[in-house]
């Protein structure tokens, strides 16, 4: 069910075992994955389903070097969806390296390594309706199918030929 809190009278008290903030992509898939859990879960989101511009401006702010990143309101979204709503739809998993720990990055790696999410891929995959799982560039770019034969009577009677030669 989905409810907007301005058609909530005020001083409601609203009770579940758990309260999820935020319905971007990681908050819509926790609140599906818990959905046959038992649990009672709200899935609290700032902004509604179409864009919202006094809700966008919270995202507001200043930058201490604008060439360096562009303004949050730019590129996050306050709504149902989240930033998922602008998003182009690429999705990549992460490579092995990217759960490494780095010197120079203070409190760089991961507890988990590439392996632990491998069997979880396909099925993040088909939530975000990306497709197969198949980011290898066999998988993605398998063999090219032979070519056609030619309709051109003369090329074709060409091809024969030459394959005769």
């Amino acid at each position: 069910m989905i409810l907007d809190a301005r058609d909530i009278p005020s001083g409601t008290c609203l009770q579940a075992d758990l309260c999820i903030a935020g319905a971007g992509a990681a908050g819509i898939t926790l609140a599906l994955a818990l959905e046959t859990s038992g649990l009672d879960v709200i899935l609290l989101e700032s902004g509604g389903d179409t864009p919202e511009p006094a809700v966008q401006q919270l995202y507001a702010g200043t930058l201490a070097d604008p060439l360096l990143h562009p303004p949050a309101d730019s590129y996050r979204v306050r709504r149902f969806g989240g930033s998922t709503t602008l998003w182009g739809g690429r999705c990549m998993p992460l490579d092995a390296i990217d759960f490494d720990a780095r010197d120079y990055i203070p409190h760089s790696g991961w507890p988990i390594g590439l392996n632990d999410l491998m069997p979880w891929y396909g099925q993040a995959n088909a939530l975000c309706e990306a497709g197969e799982f198949a980011y290898t560039a066999e998988q993605a770019f398998p063999p090219p199918s032979p070519p056609s034969p030619p309709h051109d009577r003369r090329l074709r009677e060409r091809c024969l030929l030459d394959e005769h030669a």
